[in-house]
């Protein structure tokens, strides 16, 4: 097996990042769901801050990849 480019690398990662992305966006909308149903029960308070505390997160880690990807970008277009 040969060498792997810098471009292939970079390409690889790009695509990690957007399937990485892709399966927090799923997990959000899951979490979306999980929040509406928990609303409509008094008793799930502490389930309620739970799904609020995940999706806090989940959308750190989605920004967090955003920043990544842009990041690429950047270098990308300058060289």
């Amino acid at each position: 097996m040969g060498k792997v480019t810098e471009s292939e690398k970079k390409s690889i990662k790009a695509k990690f990042l957007e399937f990485q992305k892709k399966g927090l966006l799923s997990y959000g909308k899951y979490l979306k769901e999980q929040q509406e149903s928990a609303s409509k029960s008094e008793s799930k308070d502490a389930y309620k801050k739970y799904i609020s505390e995940q999706i806090e997160s989940n959308n750190r880690r989605i920004k967090e990849i955003d920043d990544k990807s842009d990041e690429e970008l950047d270098v990308t277009n300058n060289n």
